[in-house]
């Protein structure tokens, strides 16, 4: 029985290894303006806005870098906006502010589909004026983007009674004007 016992325990402690190591710490709160944002088919770029949060009430956490994960090549990651001059270097304690967080450039050749899975990671410290701490992964945003078919627009459908009708229309107009050009038309001898 203690054979089983022992079996059982270190199944348990490897499933939580393997849940820890994948574990982030999310010490700040982001949320996207749109997580999921739907475009045409042939839109080359999306951006991503957040409002970045430090909940913290004693804590400055200092935004050193990114990383980025994508579910298909079709979509890249543009980091830009994340260092463009006018974004967080910092969050003091509670502060908050909203930001163009990262673009996502999609290929000309994306096609139809749900990309889901993918993952922008900020990456800071909490040392003093960002020197002395270690370099972690301090917040996942998880986003998607949904590629939609464009509309095609074919031409538009004519109910055939209204094709007679407008046929018989054009008919009567042509009669008339025939008939108009020969009574003011002068005789010939």
């Amino acid at each position: 029985m203690n054979r089983k016992y022992l079996i059982l325990s270190m199944i348990v402690a490897g499933a939580a290894a393997s849940l820890a190591s994948r574990a982030h710490a999310q010490y700040l709160d982001v949320t996207l303006d749109n997580n999921d944002p739907t475009v045409t088919q042939g839109t080359t770029v999306v951006g991503f806005s957040a409002t970045v949060l430090n909940p913290s009430a004693t804590q400055t956490f200092y935004l050193n870098g990114d990383s980025n994960t994508t579910s298909s090549p079709f979509l890249t990651v543009d980091d830009s906006p994340y260092y463009a001059p006018s974004s967080l270097a910092s969050l003091a304690p509670g502060q908050s502010e909203q930001i163009l967080l990262f673009n996502v450039d999609l290929s000309p050749s994306t096609t139809a589909g749900t990309y889901a899975g993918n993952d922008f990671q900020i990456l800071g410290d909490t040392g003093t004026a960002g020197v002395g701490g270690a370099i972690d992964d301090i917040v996942n945003v998880l986003f998607s983007v949904k590629v939609s078919a464009p509309v095609s627009v074919g031409a538009p459908e004519m109910d055939p009674d209204s094709a007679f009708g407008a046929l018989t229309f054009l008919a009567g107009c042509i009669l008339v004007l025939r008939a108009g050009k020969k009574a003011t038309a002068p005789e010939r001898r």
